[in-house]
């Protein structure tokens, strides 16, 4: 479970850090769009991740 932690705070800064650097100016739709996007990706790599971890258990 830690490394499931772990991994949640590592992409959810990678989020960040991306939408730091590439977000800056954009549109307001544009920022949404990855945000949705980014935050999907994330969640089904958790998704898939967790999924592994209740399984190998």
């Amino acid at each position: 479970m830690e490394y499931f932690l772990q991994q949640l705070l590592y992409y959810r800064f990678l989020q960040i850090m991306m939408m730091k650097e590439y977000g800056t100016a954009d549109s307001p739709q544009k920022i949404a769009f990855m945000n949705i996007t980014l935050g999907s990706v994330i969640f089904g790599v958790l998704v898939i991740l967790g999924t592994y971890m209740i399984s190998k258990a």
